[in-house]
């Protein structure tokens, strides 16, 4: 594995072929996550592909970078290395989104959340080639999992509202864990699973509840006050050009999509049965349609 990251680096021009690897660390999230540090400002993040494909992360960065370059990363190339699929791309120093700091912290997260929604509408738009996860497949599976057993007429409801909605390419795991603070700009770090999903909305969806923990009873009630995470959805909303409200009709179906993608390419059983769980809550617990105060 190092061999390969060592070609790779080479290959694009962070290390000369004589040059030992300079000091890394590394971690298993599927695939092999190595960030090397040669002397210097510059850092590299290099990913192997173990557990699967990289073109879509490759191809996501390579899109979202041209269209914001301060708010991601930039790939520096993809390779073949051995049986292996290496990605480079240059690091951005970074600290955590930690949103207890302060409101400015958050006024951050809501710019960055805007900008990306921004450019999403004007560089991620699906071409007639382009296929993701099934909706329709996606709320079947969940319902099976607390037996949701009204999903075929909420199915039946939402159909008609999704169909005229453009279909935008969604980064796909837009939680709190994949985005961060440098400087005074958010950066979108993790695009493996870019694609998968395009319907629109996806995104603000998988961050809002992320920012509450995957937790719907917590997420109705604090969009049914003025708070944050309603202004969140709101400011989200009015970007993407759609209704607060059918964004929370359509909450059941990116819990759904997010739970199957989950489960589809290879996670921790429990990031989808999390999601599946909100799913469950959220239905449960009121009516589809909640107010963003």
């Amino acid at each position: 594995m190092l061999k390969a990251a060592h070609a790779a680096l080479v290959k694009f021009g962070a290390l000369a072929p004589s040059d030992r690897l300079p000091p890394f660390w590394a971690r298993m999230s599927g695939n092999l996550v190595l960030m090397f540090y040669p002397k210097g400002s510059a850092f590299y993040l290099v990913k192997i592909g173990i557990r699967t494909s990289l073109d879509r992360e490759f191809r996501g960065l390579a899109i979202a970078h041209s269209a914001m370059p301060r708010n991601v990363p930039r790939p520096l190339g993809l390779t073949m290395q051995g049986s292996f699929q290496v990605l480079v791309t240059l690091g951005i120093h970074h600290e955590q989104l930690v949103l207890r700091r302060g409101r400015d912290r958050f006024r951050i997260l809501e710019d960055g959340m805007d900008a990306l929604l921004a450019a999403s509408l004007s560089h991620f738009q699906a071409s007639p080639t382009d296929s993701a996860v099934n909706v329709q497949d996606a709320l079947r599976e969940a319902s099976d999992a607390f037996d949701w057993a009204d999903w075929p007429d909420y199915w039946d409801h939402i159909r008609p509202l999704i169909a005229p909605l453009p279909r935008i390419l969604q980064h796909g795991d837009l939680a709190v864990t994949n985005i961060a603070i440098a400087g005074d700009e958010v950066v979108f770090f993790d695009w493996e699973d870019f694609g998968l999903v395009d319907v629109l909305g996806f995104d603000l969806a998988v961050a809002v509840l992320s920012l509450n923990d995957f937790d719907a009873v917590r997420l109705r009630a604090r969009l049914a006050a003025p708070t944050a995470d309603a202004a969140l959805i709101r400011r989200g909303c009015a970007r993407l050009n759609l209704s607060t409200s059918l964004f929370l009709e359509l909450l059941p179906v990116y819990l759904s999509l997010f739970a199957k993608v989950k489960r589809t390419w290879g996670y921790d059983p429990a990031v989808s049965a999390r999601a599946v769980a909100a799913l469950r809550d959220w239905v449960r617990s009121g009516p589809a349609h909640v107010a963003a105060r």
